[in-house]
């Protein structure tokens, strides 16, 4: 057993004390939680004292899992759980998840939502460090590297008349420049859908590796993904690769697509970006409207796809979405 402070604590609730008999539980360490119950381990008898949280009032209960945290320094931690659900630890065990988020103290006043960063660079090693930093800045909040350069953050949300998808976004543009600035690294970040409820971080951790897998492959030019707001890249990113290669050869061909130079991509790009409108275009481009006309005639009799007619415009745009992503995605 530890110090005085958890003899007296469980002399307290006693009534909802026992002390277990028969093979020791197969887990490490003197103390961890199990169903609602919290282990730990007395040396002065050599037996286990159980505490069934579910006979505590509320009130009672958190103070417990609070102080056996604090005197074992064992307490189930947020970036603990992070791990742990990157891992797939919990695939076929939600209530285990459940259990062990309720111990980690997640979700206790409002809402949640969980990021995938991923960033690159020669100091990659370091980012973990200057992550702790600036995510300390959110009460509650907690992150954990999964992988070199690859990370989970558990975001909690205040309560706020703001746009959360904006407080979102911008947290995350604060998390990579100050990366930038920091660690001239670059990355991006990956967002599932804010949560309510405790049940759901597992499905929006699984979302912000897809939006963040998506994201880079199908929009390199931004930085931060949510996912409700994917839009077509959601549909695309599910789509087999051997099927993206057979429409690809039929529609746009490598060695068509080669003689596309880079202008003609971000012109097509911009047309879709623009709403097919040839005036905005050509502004966002800062091109003259014939020079942007031209553009279009040549990128048609190079593909066959003329860019007045909307199917067509689609079809090109989907076509190089795909190729920069495939090319993406062998080069990654």
């Amino acid at each position: 057993m530890h110090s005085g402070w958890l003899q007296e604590l469980l002399q307290r609730v006693e009534h909802a004390v026992r002390v277990h008999e028969g093979p020791a539980p197969e887990q490490g360490g003197g103390f961890f939680w199990r169903e609602s119950e919290w282990w730990v381990y007395d040396e002065t008898i050599r037996s286990w004292k159980v505490l069934d949280t579910a006979r505590l009032s509320p009130d009672a209960a958190e103070l417990a899992r609070f102080l056996i945290g604090w005197e074992t320094g064992k307490g189930i931690r947020v970036s603990h759980l992070l791990r742990r659900l990157a891992m797939g630890v919990y695939e076929q065990n939600e209530s285990l998840f459940l259990r062990e988020a309720q111990a980690a103290g997640l979700m206790k006043d409002g809402m949640a939502a969980i990021a995938c960063i991923r960033v690159w660079g020669d100091e990659v090693t370091d980012a973990y460090h200057v992550l702790q930093l600036v995510v300390a800045d959110q009460e509650g909040a907690g992150v954990v590297e999964v992988a070199p350069g690859d990370f989970r953050v558990y975001f909690p949300l205040p309560y706020t008349r703001e746009d959360v998808g904006k407080i979102l976004e911008r947290t995350a543009h604060a998390w990579l420049d100050t990366l930038s600035s920091e660690l001239y690294l670059e990355g991006g970040v990956g967002w599932g859908t804010p949560c309510i409820a405790v049940k759901d971080l597992m499905q929006a951790e699984k979302e912000a590796q897809l939006a963040l897998e998506a994201g880079l492959r199908f929009r390199p030019r931004e930085r931060v993904y949510r996912y409700d707001r994917l839009g077509l890249v959601k549909l695309l990113s599910g789509i087999p690769q051997n099927v993206s290669e057979q429409f690809l050869q039929e529609v746009l061909p490598i060695e068509t697509y080669r003689q596309l130079t880079w202008e003609m991509r971000e012109t097509i790009f911009a047309l879709v970006e623009n709403g097919a409108n040839i005036a905005e275009t050509a502004r966002a481009l800062y091109l003259h409207r014939n020079s942007l006309i031209y553009r279009l005639e040549k990128t048609r009799e190079i593909t066959g796809l003329d860019m007045r007619n909307l199917e067509d415009m689609v079809t090109l745009w989907i076509a190089l979405l795909l190729h920069q992503s495939l090319s993406l995605k062998e080069n990654m």
